[in-house]
């Protein structure tokens, strides 16, 4: 019976509509091949023109590798793309693309909230770019959703009755705008870091050390005699702040001689002799 009613079903579908769907799946082929001829031709089109002319093909190749957590999975995504003409030939594989835009901004947003987990609350994209922590939290959380749902909602429309395909193409086409749009969105999230210095107060160029330098008093260790060995002593610094280590021990150097209460004295006398710093031994570790 049931068999039977499906076969009405089928059958009362009019010829004219069946004309009209056949036409209107042929036309979207045919726009999906001519969209796929267009692309090939534009990405030759502009190869030649970064290949004519070598200082915009080094400014490009300087902005890819400036944001290159973010260009990176842009480049694969693309890469996957243009890796399947047999499906990009055909409309639904246009409308499947939602995916691995998806995915690839899945990428981008593990790798920001992971360098997000070391900082207090800017990321260094580059030299002069930073994202705020608390977006690439909130990409994370987005980017896995919208992951999900594309995922769903590509099965659902390639296991949908051939006749109700129309309304899932719709919510297709307007996943992949989303996904597009999504995928480029945290390159308006970077901040200029120079603003956020100025706002914030602090240099993201520099770095908190702590900084250890032993030293040996030789006024004390003559006061001991020779019956002792000669005592090594250590001034500490924390929160050095500098841009290496080898600069956080000069600024820590300069802090010990400006102090006078290091140097041993006999009865109140000035010191005999300087202390020795010990620069084999000095020590500069980054603060966490």
């Amino acid at each position: 019976m049931l068999l039977e009613g499906k076969n009405a079903e089928q059958n009362s579908i009019a010829p004219s509509d069946l004309g009209i769907r056949t036409k209107v799946a042929a036309w979207m082929d045919r726009w999906s091949r001519g969209i796929l001829v267009a692309l090939v031709i534009l990405v030759l089109i502009v190869a030649c023109f970064f290949v004519a002319s070598p200082n915009r093909s080094l400014s490009f190749m300087n902005f890819l590798f400036d944001n290159l957590p973010l260009t990176l999975p842009i480049l694969t995504v693309v890469l996957t793309v243009l890796l399947r003409p047999d499906e990009l030939a055909e409309f639904s594989g246009w409308l499947r693309l939602a995916t691995p835009f998806g995915l690839g901004l899945v990428s981008f947003s593990i790798w920001a909230y992971v360098a997000g987990q070391g900082v207090d609350q800017y990321i260094m994209i580059n030299s002069s770019r930073v994202l705020n922590k608390n977006h690439a939290l909130l990409l994370l959380i987005i980017s896995f959703i919208l992951a999900s749902f594309y995922s769903v909602v590509t099965v659902l429309a390639e296991k949908s009755d051939p006749k109700n395909k129309r309304p899932w193409q719709y919510i297709q086409g307007f996943q992949l705008a989303i996904s597009a749009a999504l995928l480029i969105l945290p390159f308006f999230l970077f901040e200029d870091k120079s603003a956020v210095e100025k706002t914030t107060g602090r240099s993201f160029d520099t770095r908190q050390f702590t900084v250890a330098i032993p030293f040996r008093d030789a006024s004390l260790n003559q006061h001991l005699g020779t019956s002792t060995d000669p005592l090594t002593e250590c001034f500490s610094q924390r929160h050095v702040s500098a841009k290496s280590a080898a600069e956080a021990i000069q600024k820590a150097r300069q802090l010990m001689d400006a102090r006078d209460d290091l140097v041993f004295r006999a009865r109140g006398a000035a010191p005999e002799k300087a202390i020795e710093v010990l620069d084999s031994l000095v020590v500069a570790q980054e603060e966490k």
